[in-house]
């Protein structure tokens, strides 16, 4: 009995156990659309060269743009592991992105942000590589990008931010010597003016780290505390994120931004139980927004293609 008791916490120890918690609100397997919406998806965490479940992820995720006429994709960051790419002529971009979404409904813009693993390599070639893929697009360490709603009700403004660099730890640590170097105070400026701006009917930010997650210990207090303070003045909808390697949707009791963690594209791991989180799953998968002027459907989609969670914000006004 004691042996056997041993073998469980051995396995335990390698293979974490997979949970969720939170209620899942779908009944059927059908992805809800809305009418005249404009669609898009949201991965993170995934480059893998296909393994651990990213070539079944990148199926689903073609399946569901087929059906929702998705216009683009963001990714959440760590698009290359374990350690970034080398330069622009790296075959990672092909064994773990263009070999792995052949999908022709993924062949449109994709967004990228960078992740701490993208920091181990050659950050500048992740951005260069935007002048040789047709699909692959991140300008600069940091952007802004708008699009008009298909319902013709204003406009979406997506701010993509560079994270890394703001995670003080990394600083001290050798493997992360890239971050070394880059003006945070100049991108927090550039993010909270480019806010204070906006017009946007919908603001969402697109980040590495998340602001919250189920697991919490992995989330710097002055990190939560700045980025907290500067959504609710600008009144940003949503946040996504990915670092973690789960699917997660986190709601603080205050403030309206709603906190998403996408960031189960290839590897996944056991989620934690912080309060703030009201759904979280360890399983593969990715994320579809449905957005129109007064709805935006977010629906948590696993590697099967099955419907785990839709979350619905309503736009006052």
């Amino acid at each position: 009995m004691k042996s056997l008791l041993f073998t469980f916490l051995l396995l335990g120890l390698f293979f974490p156990l997979q949970y969720s918690f939170g209620q899942a609100s779908v009944t059927n397997k059908k992805l809800q659309i809305l009418p005249h919406a404009t669609n898009f998806l949201v991965v993170g965490d995934w480059g893998r060269n296909g393994q651990y479940h990213q070539k079944d992820v990148a199926i689903e995720m073609n399946k569901e743009s087929a059906r929702t006429g998705a216009q683009f994709v963001l990714s959440t960051g760590d698009n290359f592991y374990e350690n970034g790419v080398e330069s622009i002529d790296d075959p990672q971009f092909m064994s773990s992105y263009e070999n792995v979404y052949t999908g022709a409904d993924l062949e449109i813009n994709w967004y990228l942000a960078l992740g701490n693993h993208d920091y181990m390599g050659n950050v500048q070639a992740e951005i260069d590589y935007t002048q040789k893929s047709r699909r692959w697009n991140m300008p600069s360490r940091y952007y802004t990008v708008t699009k008009h709603l298909a319902d013709g009700k204003g406009d979406l403004q997506i701010f993509v931010i560079d994270t890394s660099p703001l995670i003080r730890k990394y600083h001290h640590e050798e493997k992360y010597h890239n971050v070394i170097g880059q003006d945070t105070a100049a991108q927090m400026k550039w993010l909270t003016e480019e806010l204070a701006k906006s017009k946007a009917r919908w603001k969402i930010v697109i980040g590495h780290h998340p602001v919250y997650s189920s697991i919490g210990t992995d989330v710097p207090d002055y990190f939560q505390h700045r980025f907290t303070r500067l959504f609710n003045k600008y009144h940003v909808d949503a946040y996504f994120c990915g670092h973690e390697h789960n699917l997660e949707y986190l709601k603080p009791a205050k403030g309206n931004t709603r906190y998403f963690l996408s960031g189960a594209g290839s590897q996944v791991e056991a989620v934690g139980h912080d309060k703030v989180a009201r759904y979280a799953k360890s399983v593969a998968g990715f994320m579809v927004v449905s957005l129109t002027g007064k709805k935006m459907l977010v629906q948590f989609v696993d590697y099967k293609g099955d419907i785990l969670k839709v979350v619905t914000i309503t736009k006052k006004g």
